[in-house]
């Protein structure tokens, strides 16, 4: 890198200035609208598959921080409607028990997730693959609504 003293001036003076990267440039002008529609859906499940311990990491870590929002609501509403000691006593043993109860729920949570993310993976597979499931899914909604 170049170094630069205080004043502006040059002080390497065997600085080559790298070229910039870019992104590969993506051309989607070859092949017909059902090759770019498989490749987009194709695309939208390589997301999914790369990006699936995040999406199931970050969910869970929302609910877990959603369940002490709803403890800390639970908490202000016992104080408002029966005492500030009640609400400390309350407070204490019901940390306990979100504490532990959360991180369960956080743990379960994420192997769902985990099996949720798999099958998306599934069907954004390729367009047949989503079809295919958008059409078994559209089955079992008529066979649900009907019986």
């Amino acid at each position: 890198m170049t170094e630069i003293d205080k004043y502006g001036r040059i002080k390497n003076r065997n600085f080559q200035p790298q070229s910039v990267s870019r992104f590969p440039s993506y051309n989607d002008s070859s092949g017909d609208f059902w090759d770019k529609l498989n490749r987009f859906v194709s695309n939208i499940g390589e997301w999914i598959s790369e990006n699936k311990d995040n999406i199931c990491t970050n969910i869970s870590i929302g609910i877990y921080f959603l369940c002490w929002i709803l403890f800390a609501i639970a908490i202000i509403s016992i104080w408002a409607k029966d005492g500030f000691l009640l609400a400390i006593i309350e407070g204490a043993i019901g940390g306990v028990i979100v504490y532990y109860g959360a991180a369960i729920l956080m743990f379960i949570n994420i192997i769902v997730l985990q099996i949720v993310t798999s099958i998306l993976r599934l069907f954004f597979y390729n367009i047949y693959a989503l079809l295919i499931g958008l059409a078994l899914l559209g089955y079992c909604i008529f066979y649900v609504i009907n019986h």
